[in-house]
This record gives C-alpha cells, sequence and structure tokens, in this order.
C-alpha cells in the first residue's frame, strides 16, 4: 500500500537511493509506480504475461538504476524497461509497417457517417481491450499515462514521427472499434473548404487536436472545420473517444498480485 507521505520523496531521490543499495527506498519506488507499469504490461504484452513483465521490469530497475539519469518521473524509465522485458522474452512479434491508406482507415472508423455511437466509457473500454497490442500501447503511452511524444519515442526506441503517425492510426482503429455495424463505402463528396481538402484535414487530426500544429496550419484547419459538417462532426468523435479514453478509472494493483511481486523482488513491508 502507498504511503501518503512518499509523494513528498521525488522519484529521483528514490531511485538515488535504490542505486545505493537502499530496499527501503526501491519498496517505495515500486508501490507509487507498480499499477501503472502492470496496465501499461497489460496493454503492450499478451494476455496473461503482464505479470511476468512487470516482475521483470522492476528486477531490471534495481539492478540498472545506477545509470538512471534525473528525470522529473521514473514512468517513462519504467515502461520501456518493461517494454524491453516484453521483447527480451520474445512475447510480440511486432506489426509490419502499416501502408493502409489513412481514407480506408478514417472510413471504418466512421468518417462521413453520421451513425457513429457516442464514446462512452465501458463502450471506449472495450474497444480498446480489443486492439492489437501495439495499438494499446500507443494509445496507453500518449492518452492513458499524458506522455509527450518525446517520452513515447523514447519508450518505444521510435521517431518522434512515427509515434505521431502511430498514434493517429491507432486513434481511428480504436473509433473502427466503437462502431457496431459493418461501415458502407464514403460517398463522394469530400469538398475544398477554407482551402483545405478533406483528405488533409484528416491527416492532421490528431495533431490539430493534440495542438502540435503550427500557428498557420492550425488556423487553416479550424477555419476548414467550421465550414465542414463532416469533417467537423468527425474531429467532435475523435476528441470524444480520446476524452473517455484518459477518463478510464486507474484501478490499484490487485493485492495478490503486490504480493507476488514483493516477494518476488524481496521486499519487505517499510
Amino acid at each position: 500500500m502507498v504511503d501518503p507521505d512518499d509523494a513528498r520523496i521525488s522519484d529521483e531521490t528514490l531511485i538515488g537511493r535504490t542505486a545505493a543499495g537502499d530496499p527501503a527506498a526501491f519498496g517505495r519506488l515500486v508501490r507509487r509506480h507498480q499499477a501503472a507499469v502492470y496496465r501499461f504490461a497489460q496493454a503492450a504484452a499478451p494476455d496473461g504475461e503482464a505479470e511476468a513483465v512487470l516482475c521483470e521490469a522492476f528486477r531490471t530497475a534495481w539492478r540498472v538504476a545506477p545509470r538512471y539519469r534525473d528525470e522529473p518521473s521514473a514512468r517513462p524509465w519504467l515502461f520501456a524497461l518493461a517494454r524491453q522485458a516484453i521483447e527480451r522474452r520474445h512475447l510480440r512479434a511486432y506489426r509490419e509497417a502499416d501502408f493502409t491508406p489513412l481514407s480506408e482507415l478514417a472510413r471504418a472508423a466512421g468518417w462521413g457517417d453520421p451513425t457513429v455511437p457516442p464514446a462512452e466509457g465501458q463502450a471506449v473500454e472495450a474497444a480498446f481491450v480489443a486492439l492489437l497490442p501495439e495499438d494499446r500501447e500507443i494509445l496507453t503511452l500518449c492518452d492513458r499515462e499524458y506522455f509527450t511524444v518525446n517520452e513515447a519515442a523514447r519508450v518505444t526506441d521510435r521517431t518522434e514521427t512515427a509515434v505521431r503517425t502511430l498514434l493517429h492510426r491507432a486513434r481511428l482503429r480504436l473509433m473502427a472499434r466503437l462502431r457496431e455495424n459493418t461501415v458502407e463505402a464514403l460517398a463522394d463528396g469530400e469538398r475544398i473548404v477554407a482551402g483545405l481538402h478533406c483528405g488533409e484535414v484528416l491527416a492532421d487530426l490528431t495533431e490539430h487536436l493534440d495542438g502540435r500544429l503550427g500557428r498557420e496550419r492550425a488556423q487553416g484547419i479550424g477555419e476548414h472545420l467550421e465550414g465542414c459538417e463532416r469533417c467537423r462532426r468527425f474531429a467532435d468523435e475523435i476528441a470524444a473517444a480520446v476524452c473517455a479514453l484518459r477518463e478510464l478509472p486507474d484501478a490499484p494493483l490487485d493485492p495478490a498480485i503486490e504480493s507476488r511481486l514483493l516477494a518476488g523482488l524481496e521486499i519487505a513491508d517499510a
């Protein structure tokens, strides 16, 4: 169980003490981040492997703590260790580069279809669970943990450009999972509004919603959305789905899993 007083001690301090061989400090670090690391392992690893990945990540953290570089939060570091554990255990075959046209992903997600179901908590959670691990991974990092693109790139050992692309495509696949019926072909009706074609706006929707576009580009897309009901509705649906995903409750680590983790790390209650 996490001690409320732990909040006064920074991750850097706990890791520094861990590097010096202080098991009590390491125990505090584990309890602070164990639930989040387990959620990430559940998202990124195959079913049934999350607990083993959790334990291996913290074993590695104890061993490599002296090499930790000071950062405000240890969470990106711990997530990277968990991901490395998944790769070492050969638990995941990463998908080949996705060359599916963006317009095809968007049609599956409901672009241009007024019957897209509302993004509600339980529906979004079910849709999220049904995604492939690499989609769950990037959504967990960026939309559940609020990692920056740079932090997500470090955890996944990818470029920031690749992370942005993966996030946008994962959000579209999340939207597709929310749909109940087979999607009909998108009717021809893309337009040029405010000097931008609908397809151009679709390509930059995630960057626009996350506020990462330059001022001029953001203004142009904003003007397009004001004048294009279809694109505006789709942007609103994505924003609602992302909001619902971010608001899913973060459950504490199951006490039985915590007990096995601490026993495996030989950490006594402090």
